[in-house]
């Protein structure tokens, strides 16, 4: 068991000459700010799809990369579900007080209710972003996200997916 967390921590610190930062969690409230994302949800629904959604997410930072997670509050059309969704932010650059990055999340659903079935789905979304330093812990987070949800609305899958862009505030401890 040693040998193996040895061996897990000595490949984490090879990668990077970095030290870990001094600021190792961050917290984060978010808003999903636009919204492109098209799938019909059903028979009443058009193409286009009314996604909003709000969340707090927490961040694990590390010299390599950030494992971040959170729950969010997302709706489909007229339809909310709690969201459950984990993944890794990669931080690529560091000028002046903006760290561009890119990130990809895994997410999961409950319980949504598109008029001929509830049901759990899965989801993904992978982009960009920027961090961008308000003060000494205060930092602006702007993505631009790639989103797609599979999702079971009767007889078949439907897939709602396109470009969403979010916007959060948070602060590094």
């Amino acid at each position: 068991m040693k040998t193996l967390l040895s061996v897990l921590l000595a490949a984490t610190a090879l990668p990077s000459c970095q030290l870990v930062p001094s600021e190792f969690v961050s917290v984060e409230a978010r808003a999903i700010v636009v919204d492109d994302a098209e799938g019909r949800l059903s028979n009443l629904t058009e193409d286009d799809v009314e996604l909003t959604g709000y969340g707090a997410h927490l961040a694990v930072m590390t010299s390599v990369v950030d494992v971040v997670g959170g729950i969010d509050q997302r709706e489909f059309e007229d339809s909310d579900t709690p969201e459950l969704n984990v993944g890794l932010r990669k931080r690529l650059f560091d000028v002046a007080i903006v760290q561009g990055y890119v990130e990809g999340v895994l997410r999961y659903g409950f319980d949504l209710d598109t008029q001929d079935v509830s049901e759990d789905y899965f989801g993904y979304s992978a982009g960009f972003g920027a961090l961008i330093d308000l003060g000494e812990s205060l930092f602006l987070n702007a993505r631009v996200m790639y989103d797609s949800t599979s999702i079971d609305v009767g007889p078949e899958d439907v897939d709602v997916d396109g470009l969403i862009g979010t916007i959060g505030i948070g602060l590094r401890f």
